[in-house]
């Protein structure tokens, strides 16, 4: 799709510049230190977001934070939101996870919650962040991350995250039993994708009610795994990637710039609606 990144950046609204990051640190789990890029909101104190990136990491091949997460953060910074994209992978000295059997890999979506619970943490002790208004968004495996993260009991003395938005989640595992989620959460998919189908989706919505607050889902058609990425120009199939739902044939990824505009404005209709503001 020629001019892609173009036509992406106009229809979510980046017309206002590029979201200024301050890379940083910040305590994990145990004695793990995280790494983190904040992307504060023009007027503080305000809401924040947890950004938790796929199994490619937080970067692009040239080392800089990858278009798609830089853009939402600037997206969120423009609704009035700051922003913190939690690096799970540098800390443990991982590049990629996205090449590797599911049962070869070192960190899994339990490992990555405790990340996601400690940015939590870590947000709503600042004074420039609504303790009250803290949410989570991940992608892909970030997007499993956000389920088990938002199935996650915590004591009601701490933080709590009370909205989340799942892009293109794996549900598989999640939808082997029941699923609850501890506050509202909305899964945005292609009904196409053959990387994370949408089918163990839709079964922990249908299971998830009415048990669980607003727990939410929106697909696209024709609609293929990383529709939002500004990165991606054409249609392609990544044949390294060993999983999907035909395993060793390689999974599809693919732009779609007008599924990628309703889906960043749900996002952030889903934390508004939450928030009241």
């Amino acid at each position: 799709m020629k001019n892609f990144r173009l036509l992406y950046l106009m229809l979510i609204g980046l017309a206002g510049g590029a979201a200024h990051a301050e890379a940083l640190q910040f305590p994990g789990p145990g004695e793990l230190q995280l790494k983190g890029y904040w992307y504060p909101a023009k007027q503080l104190p305000a809401p924040a977001i947890v950004l938790l990136h796929g199994c490619g990491g937080a970067y692009d091949k040239s080392g800089q934070v990858n278009a798609r997460h830089a853009a939402m953060a600037n997206h969120l910074n423009e609704l009035g939101y700051s922003a913190l994209l939690v690096d799970s992978f540098t800390p443990r000295a991982i590049s990629e996870i996205c090449t590797q059997k599911l049962s070869a890999r070192a960190i899994r979506p339990a490992d990555r919650a405790e990340d996601a619970l400690a940015a939590l943490d870590w947000l709503a002790a600042r004074r420039d962040v609504e303790a009250t208004h803290i949410g989570l968004l991940g992608w892909s495996n970030g997007g499993s991350t956000t389920l088990k993260t938002m199935q996650t009991q915590r004591d009601e003395t701490k933080p709590h995250f009370v909205a989340a938005v799942a892009f293109y989640p794996g549900c598989k595992d999640f939808a082997k039993k029941p699923y609850q989620a501890s506050a509202p959460l909305l899964i945005l998919m292609g009904e196409a994708d053959d990387w994370t189908p949408v089918s163990p989706c839709r079964d922990i919505v249908a299971q998830g009610r009415p048990a669980t607050p607003a727990l939410e889902m929106h697909t696209y058609p024709d609609t293929y795994h990383d529709f939002d990425s500004p990165a991606l120009k054409t249609q392609r199939k990544r044949m390294e990637v060993p999983g999907g739902v035909h395993a060793g044939q390689g999974v599809t990824v693919a732009p779609n710039p007008e599924a990628a505009k309703d889906a960043w404005q749900r996002a952030g209709n889903w934390y508004a609606g939450v928030f009241g503001k």
